[in-house]
């Protein structure tokens, strides 16, 4: 079983950092996935360093070269690229512009945004739902969502700068999805 932090929109609020650590850690995270929107490379450093985190992203429209350069730095970056974590292949999709590689298998695609069909909120991008029939993932993970949000096979954690996040839970092609509200545990910590 693989299971993955889901963080979105963090919008530079570095004062969430400590207690995502602290997810990863309790809940027994394998890797924290980055939708986009995180703004601040000090962000990325800080989880991979401190709190020993296995972090990938992709970029979000907010998101400039200086957190593109981190990413690449501690081997994250996800754009237009597949990673294994354990055995499930993650393809990432954000808005640096490249071009996507056809991949064999992909069992989750993430993007910074949803796409026009591919949604469980607002519709965003044609062009990634392109993306989405041309790699046919099992699952779809999406950023700019400000709530979580599940539509058949497609989900968001909402906006960590609301105060949401996700955890996965994924093996064999199946998949829990929880909602974490961080003001309840910060309330229960």
């Amino acid at each position: 079983m693989v299971r993955l932090l889901l963080v979105s929109d963090l919008m530079g609020f570095k004062h969430y950092t400590g207690l995502i650590c602290y997810l990863y850690e309790k809940l027994h995270a394998d890797s924290t996935i980055l939708l986009g929107n995180t703004i601040s490379p000090s962000i990325v450093r800080q989880l991979v360093e401190n709190c020993n985190m296995r972090v990938y992203g992709v970029l979000g429209r907010y998101d400039n070269a200086s957190l593109a350069s981190i990413l690449i730095e501690v081997n994250g970056l996800l754009e237009c690229k597949s990673i294994m974590v354990k055995d499930i292949s993650i393809y990432g999709y954000g808005l640096s512009g490249c071009e996507p590689r056809r991949v064999e298998k992909i069992d989750i695609l993430v993007s910074s945004i949803p796409g026009r069909k591919y949604t469980c909120c607002t519709k965003c991008s044609d062009m990634v739902d392109r993306i989405i029939e041309y790699l046919k993932p099992r699952l779809i993970i999406t950023g700019g969502c400000s709530r979580s949000c599940q539509s058949g096979n497609t989900l968001s954690p909402g906006r960590a700068s609301n105060g949401f996040i996700g955890l996965l839970n994924y093996e064999n092609g199946e998949y829990v999805f929880n909602e974490i509200d961080l003001l309840r545990v910060v309330e229960t910590t």
